[in-house]
């Protein structure tokens, strides 16, 4: 019975020195590079995820800069992904082909964050449902998704009676424990 008790203990704190652990791993990444990621990272982020960006396109026209995302990590359940669609030309194709377009976004709204990912132009519709399966997939069930973006600006917001900043953002990808999905090929370290 004590060699029982005594596993159980060791086992517990075991997996609390690996939670330990994880913590002070996303704790050292944010204060090593606080301009590339504003929060914690939850153990999900590597420094190969944060520099992911420079490492493919370091011979793009506009330089490093150009494409550089800033990552911050937020609860799953504080980001609402939804997308819109319409009917227009083409834009691939003839003026005369109509196609249902979409335009997508990601609502960040927390005690702290109240942030928008846009994407860079209107896509076809199957590319913004490809996106809606990737996000249902990775993030079912997980606790935290962390999204990377060119910052865009920001605005006050009055309207629920509360001053607010909202920040925006140009999506490049969100990841989890799972897995990630960008809107580049190839951006994904995993």
């Amino acid at each position: 019975m004590k060699l029982k008790i005594l596993v159980l203990v060791l086992l517990l704190l075991g997996i609390q020195s690996v939670a330990t652990s994880s913590e002070k791993v996303s704790q050292t990444l944010q204060n090593k590079y606080p301009q590339r990621i504003l929060t914690s990272d939850y153990g999900i982020l590597s420094e190969r995820d944060i520099f992911k960006e420079w490492d493919e396109f370091e011979k793009e026209p506009f330089g490093k800069k150009f494409r550089e995302g800033i990552w911050q990590c937020i609860p799953t359940a504080n980001v609402r992904f939804h997308y819109d669609t319409w009917k227009d030309s083409d834009p691939m194709g003839s003026e005369k082909v109509r196609v249902t377009l979409c335009d997508f976004e990601f609502q960040v709204r927390s005690q702290k964050i109240w942030s928008d990912y846009w994407g860079r132009r209107g896509l076809p519709l199957d590319s913004c449902q490809s996106m809606q399966s990737a996000w249902a997939e990775l993030t079912h069930q997980e606790e935290f998704v962390c999204l990377s973006g060119l910052f865009g600006g920001k605005r006050r917001d009055d309207s629920l009676g509360r001053k607010r900043t909202i920040t925006h953002w140009t999506w490049n990808k969100f990841q989890t424990k799972k897995g990630c999905f960008s809107y580049f090929e190839n951006e994904c370290s995993r």
